[in-house]
């Protein structure tokens, strides 16, 4: 009797585990299947198309999961966008910034172009000074071309497109653009650029715009002039840019504020406070970092520092 009643129990309680295994096993698969949805899916990625048509807690669990990996897209699209425009803002304020050099710059061959076509248009010169003028304004137009090329390469779209580039010429190029104001300041340019520089791996449109707001700033900071100098050096497949100038310095109380947006300490109209956050994105997008050294008084010093080659 006794063994009887041990049987029953024991069958009983290998029922129970039974149907609590299969419940258990009911219950935790849905949520074992929905964790590996959530594993699996990367930020920014559609969620699964699965029908998601359970009434039950976990579809109603599927559902807000799904919801959120949209309204996560959505957030991420919105910033993309306002990150582009905010970009196109302040290489509008850049160009904006150039355009006195720029039409100095333009002017200048067009007046010796309009002297040689009213030499030409008055006649009577040799065939030697004809030949001279032809010289003088094919010079004129080339450089029209050369400054209107590099003007074009800060308009292009923000989006990081990177190519193999040498940052000898990028640096010159940038230079170039803002040779008026560099000679209105009388500021003195020193470079320390090895010939031989390796290529690397940069989105150059938007590695000039970053060249453009911090040489922008430092001719700023030294508008009684001063010296701009240039240093780069490789070490460990990384390129290293130095950009130190003579100017005013930043005061230690705002050095950490530096790279805040909209933080400026320009007058109205000279700056949105964007350049140098987005010079950041830019520098950091590349695999970068970018940091400042500076005493109120005793100048600047912008450290860059790049990979030469694509890590992804």
């Amino acid at each position: 009797m006794v063994l009887k009643y041990i049987l029953y129990t024991g069958f009983f309680i290998l029922l129970a585990t039974a149907i609590i295994g299969f419940l258990f096993g009911f219950i935790t698969k849905p949520l074992k299947l929905l964790t590996k949805e959530m594993d699996e899916t990367k930020p920014g990625e559609d969620p699964p198309s699965l029908s998601v048509t359970g009434q039950d807690e976990i579809g109603i669990l599927r559902r807000s999961f799904y919801r959120l990996l949209k309204r996560i897209k959505e957030d991420a699209k919105e910033r993309e966008r306002t990150q582009r425009n905010l970009l196109l803002t302040e290489k509008m304020v850049a160009i904006g910034k150039l355009t006195a050099g720029v039409a100095h710059e333009i002017n200048n061959p067009l007046g010796g172009l309009l002297n040689c076509i009213y030499h030409f248009k008055k006649g009577g010169q040799s065939v030697e000074k004809q030949s001279e003028y032809l010289d003088l304004m094919e010079d004129g137009i080339k450089r029209i071309q050369k400054t209107v090329t590099n003007l074009l390469e800060y308009a292009r779209n923000p989006r990081l497109e990177r190519s193999e580039a040498d940052f000898g010429p990028l640096i010159e190029k940038s230079l170039s653009l803002l040779d008026y104001q560099i000679r209105k300041s009388r500021i003195k340019i020193v470079r320390e650029i090895p010939l031989s520089l390796p290529r690397i791996e940069v989105d150059t449109g938007q590695m000039g715009q970053v060249l453009i707001n911090i040489f922008l700033n430092a001719i700023q900071a030294m508008e009684d002039g001063g010296t701009l100098k240039i240093t780069v050096r490789t070490l460990d497949e990384r390129l290293f840019v130095n950009i130190s100038d003579t100017g005013k310095g930043i005061p230690g109380e705002i050095m950490p504020k530096v790279f805040d947006p909209f933080f400026t300490t320009k007058g109205e109209g000279q700056g949105t406070g964007l350049g140098l956050w987005l010079s950041q994105g830019i520098i950091e997008r590349h695999g970068g970092t970018i940091q400042i050294k500076s005493r109120e008084n005793e100048g600047t010093t912008v450290i860059i520092d790049l990979p030469l080659y694509l890590t992804s």
